[in-house]
Parts: structure tokens; C-alpha cells; sequence
């Protein structure tokens, strides 16, 4: 008995899509939010801290420059303090200082970028490009939100955003004292020659007279002994 042509058609249908259907499935490991880029990333709720860095031109000092977003479409949100820790569990002397800045307020479903606060909010202490500085974010309401930072240089991408004026919050030395910049040129490839990377091609004949060393291995001949 022969199948109506529709049926087969869709049967044949079926039996294409039903290994990728039998592929899906829930909590996929790409539904789950991530950081991909160096920033650190806070979205839970309706205040989000996006890609957070401290960008630093030299070791000792940098800008905070993190993206603040309000996902409620009412209420204003507003930014008054931000504060580094030695560690999460310890808010005790503090290696690391935030500047101070004026409360900043994002509106209703808006965006604001701290290094557009005038002026930035520059960070100093011990610290260089690769640390991670624990932050504590906090709001008006009360809420605080505790993130990792890293420490970027201000070089590819990031340049030119160390922009924050730092130089008093160094225990009044002047900006010019800090150590030397990072260097953000690619470094080139020195190649050394050695006994096992010497070029090939030239040998030393007998006597210390230079030969030109055979392409291929000469054959000798044995003669068999009886």
C-alpha cells in the first residue's frame, strides 16, 4: 500500500528536523550571562554595572571607567559612592583610594558613563595593570553591589581614557613623580643564533677551510671481510 504523497513528504520532514529538536534543551551554558571582554559585568536587577575597568596609563594610578545602566522605566537611580577593599572580607586600611564624586544619577531607563563625570574619578595605590581591585558600588537606597575590577592599561582600545587628574591624591606628589608609563608598542622578535640555530649550508673543511656542506649524505661502500 503506497502512502499519500503529502504524508510521505512530511514524514521524510520530520525525520530531517528531529535530531536538532532532540538537541535542544534548557539552561544552556549560552543562555547564562558572561563577561567575554576584560570588564566585569553586574546585571541582576534593575541597576547594571557594565564593564567595569580602571584604566591606567601607569602603575599607581588610573580612571574608573564603567557603564551604568537603569532598567526601571520609573524611578531615577542615583550612584554615591564607590570604594576599594585589600580584599572582599576587608574594608579595614585601605591601599587603594576612589576619588570622591558628586552623586550621579541615571535616569529611567537611561546610561551613564563615569569617565564622562567632570571630573573623572581617578583611582590610586598599589597596584598595576593585570590586579583586580575589589569595589563596592553604592546606591541611594542603600543597595551595594561588590565587583572585582580589573586593572587595564591604557594602551589599543583603552587609550586615552586615563583621563582622571590624580596627581594630588598621591600624597600631594605631582602626577609627573609616578613611574614610568606603560609601554603599549608590540615588542620585536630578537632572534639569536646559538649551536643549535646556527644557519645550515656552511661547514668547516679540513685545515679550518670553509666547504659547503653536501645536500645529501654521501654513500660509502663496504666491502664484506670473509
Amino acid at each position: 500500500m503506497h502512502l499519500p504523497r503529502r504524508l510521505t513528504l512530511a514524514v521524510g520532514a520530520l525525520a530531517l528536523v528531529a535530531p536538532t529538536l532532540t538537541s535542544c534543551g534548557f539552561n544552556l551554558g549560552t543562555d547564562r550571562p558572561y563577561t567575554p571582554a576584560a570588564g566585569t559585568n553586574f546585571v541582576d536587577g534593575s541597576f547594571k554595572v557594565l564593564g567595569a575597568t580602571v584604566v591606567s596609563a601607569a602603575p599607581g594610578a588610573g580612571t574608573l571607567v564603567v557603564g551604568l545602566n537603569n532598567d526601571d522605566p520609573l524611578e531615577p537611580i542615583t550612584l554615591t559612592a564607590v570604594d576599594a577593599r585589600t580584599s572582599p572580607d576587608d574594608a579595614s586600611e585601605l591601599p587603594i583610594e576612589v576619588a570622591s564624586f558628586d552623586p550621579v544619577e541615571i535616569a529611567p531607563l537611561g546610561f551613564v558613563n563615569l569617565v564622562d563625570v567632570d571630573p573623572a574619578i581617578g583611582v590610586t595605590g598599589d597596584f598595576i595593570a593585570g590586579d583586580v581591585l575589589p569595589m563596592t558600588f553604592t546606591l541611594e537606597s542603600g543597595e551595594t553591589v561588590d565587583l572585582g575590577v580589573p586593572v587595564v592599561a591604557a594602551c589599543d582600545e583603552y587609550e586615552g581614557f586615563d583621563v582622571a587628574d590624580t596627581g594630588e591624591t598621591r600624597s600631594g606628589e605631582a602626577a609627573g613623580s609616578v613611574e614610568e608609563s606603560y609601554d603599549c608598542e608590540f615588542p620585536e622578535a630578537v632572534v639569536e643564533y646559538g649551536p643549535e640555530t646556527e644557519p645550515q649550508g656552511e661547514v668547516e673543511g679540513p685545515g679550518g677551510n670553509e666547504g659547503t656542506a653536501p645536500d645529501e649524505p654521501v654513500e660509502t661502500e663496504s666491502t664484506p671481510t670473509e
